[in-house]
């Protein structure tokens, strides 16, 4: 078990037009031994944790496990740190975007929590900030709001559909 997952790692880290294509690096697996659930169990295991790093007031970092974690997401000190899935499923786009959200607080913990679960659930291939848009869309129901991230963050600029209607 241990062997796949270490190369299953090596090639998601190395190899990136393999990461791109989930069929090639499903068949890749497939040929060269490993059954399908070999290759499931693997991949299980590789994207089921998720961790958040606190920073605390003397800047130490704690490292928290998902289950365990109690920690204040709507907090200043609250530092988003992308697990391994979200990194390979978020295009660097997306992080950046988030990662300025929250620096320019423009949107909360919990809210960046929504929102990276929807583009999670909802999207099979490489979210980009156009379907990041509509995540964020789904989350935050205030058009001020939307439009004022779209106005502070350059990426979104031109994103937002409802630009240009007139409100009573």
């Amino acid at each position: 078990m241990f062997e796949i997952i270490s190369h299953l790692v090596k090639r998601l880290l190395y190899s990136e037009d393999l990461v791109n294509d989930e069929e090639k690096l499903i068949q890749s697996l497939r040929e060269e031994g490993y059954d399908l659930a070999e290759i499931s169990q693997a991949f299980e295991f590789i994207f089921s944790t998720s961790e958040i790093i606190e920073v605390s007031g003397d800047n130490q970092k704690s490292l928290r496990k998902e289950a365990d974690y109690e920690v204040n997401i709507n907090s200043r000190s609250f530092n988003r740190v992308f697990n391994f899935r979200e990194r390979l499923k978020l295009s660097l786009g997306v992080q950046g975007v988030i990662i300025k959200l929250l620096a320019l607080n423009l949107i909360n913990g919990e809210e960046v929590e929504l929102v990276i679960s929807k583009c999670l659930v909802e999207y099979s291939s490489i979210v980009n900030l156009i379907d990041f848009w509509k995540a964020l869309e789904l989350v935050i129901d205030d058009e001020f709001r939307l439009a004022l991230i779209t106005r502070k963050v350059e990426e979104l600029n031109g994103l937002d559909e409802s630009k240009g209607k007139y409100i009573n």
